[in-house]
């Protein structure tokens, strides 16, 4: 009631939900949750939109160890986002190694109804100390002198480190020596989030959220750009300007791109600020994702 009275006050839209590390034991009592607060912002005058985040490993022979049920709360919410990331968090490794990554894609796609599943990916790397688990996130850019952190991009060129491809885990990987102790570097950059976003689709996802836009290689907003205008062709082979404006806003179309609130974002979709400056047209840069996304394309 106290998170209905919160939408009408200051006229939200609905309630998003990101608890993370829940045990096991509560996996009864959250799903209980999620249903009487579902019910009671669908009640509501105007009904209220109920979004829930889940974080798990997924367990088909064993679902009931999981301490999210993802059918249940497919059922109630309008919304689950499925975080695909971190795989790898007290150790060095791959934030999401391709097999996982597929299996975590077939079980969700197989209990949360259609249009409400959402596959959530990383658009960050991440420096571990030793053999962990002491580590830090990491951006991808030439960031340090603006937060104080070094980026992939400036870590590679100061330690004049050169990164080895996993295929594995579908990332790349480095290691360096600082302040006399190693650290060991993973990090996904766009051809491995165009593989994502392609596998996403292919498994019935209904749309994309990532961690978050600061992160990013700057060319995933390629990947972004042709994803999008791939599932407007998808939804409907001739659409309107103002329909294809409705797409990129998140109020129609077969894949909706969820992604992190930000004046970046809106920048984005006028075609200012995060643009990378490539020029070329919609259908050459779905020409280039559908290679990278083969295999045809193997130097970033």
């Amino acid at each position: 009631a106290e998170l209905a009275a919160v939408c009408e006050r200051f006229g939200f839209d609905g309630i998003d939900l990101d608890f993370e590390g829940i045990n096991r034991t509560a996996r009864d009592a959250y799903t209980v949750f999620v249903r009487k607060l579902a019910a009671t912002l669908h009640g509501m005058a105007r009904p209220r939109r109920l979004a829930v985040t889940v974080q798990d490993f997924p367990s088909a022979e064993d679902e009931a160890s999981m301490a999210f049920d993802y059918a249940a709360l497919g059922a109630a919410a309008d919304e689950v986002r499925v975080m695909c990331y971190d795989y790898s968090y007290d150790k060095p490794g791959p934030l999401m190694p391709r097999q996982w990554y597929c299996d975590i894609l077939s079980f969700a796609g197989s209990r949360i109804p259609p249009g409400k599943f959402i596959a959530a990916l990383p658009w960050y790397g991440r420096d571990w100390t030793g053999g962990g688990p002491e580590h830090e996130d990491l951006l991808h850019g030439q960031i340090e002198a603006r937060t104080g952190i070094a980026g992939y991009l400036e870590l590679l060129a100061r330690h004049g480190a050169t990164p080895s491809w996993d295929e594995e885990g579908g990332e790349y990987w480095f290691a360096y020596e600082r302040e006399g102790k190693r650290h060991t570097v993973w990090m996904p950059e766009h051809r491995k989030f165009a593989w994502m976003a392609e596998a996403a689709v292919a498994a019935g996802a209904a749309g994309l959220y990532v961690w978050h836009l600061a992160y990013t290689d700057p060319a995933s907003w390629e990947v972004v750009r042709a994803v999008l205008e791939e599932c407007v062709r998808l939804r409907d082979e001739e659409v309107s300007p103002l329909e294809l404006e409705k797409v990129k806003e998140g109020l129609a179309g077969r894949m909706v791109l969820r992604l992190e609130t930000s004046d970046e974002l809106a920048s984005f979709f006028g075609g200012d600020e995060v643009t990378t400056g490539d020029a070329r047209s919609p259908e050459e840069i779905l020409k280039n994702l559908r290679a990278v996304t083969a295999g045809e394309v193997q130097s970033v």
